[in-house]
């Protein structure tokens, strides 16, 4: 199954400004990543857009798409928090 997408625009809404400034800056710490693990986040939340959970599909099709992203994954679960803008 071959899926196409076209632009991808991630926001996140939140009326409590506190925790959505908060939330600004770690998005913005996650571009320090490594190229492959920004890959990862980006694919990752691309296969929510086709499976809306983390099921067994859901992983399948990451899979699919990203051989190693365990690897990438386990990075990101390693290294996040030391990511500094």
């Amino acid at each position: 199954m071959d899926y196409i997408f076209g632009m991808l625009f991630l926001k996140r809404i939140n009326d409590q400004f506190d925790l959505e400034r908060q939330e600004k800056k770690e998005l913005g710490k996650v571009v320090m990543a490594p190229a492959p693990v920004l890959d990862y986040i980006v694919v990752h939340e691309m296969c929510h857009m086709v499976h809306r959970n983390h099921s067994r599909d859901f992983w399948q099709l990451l899979g699919r798409i990203l051989p190693d992203y365990e690897k990438r994954k386990e990075w990101l679960r390693n290294n996040g928090i030391r990511l500094e803008l």
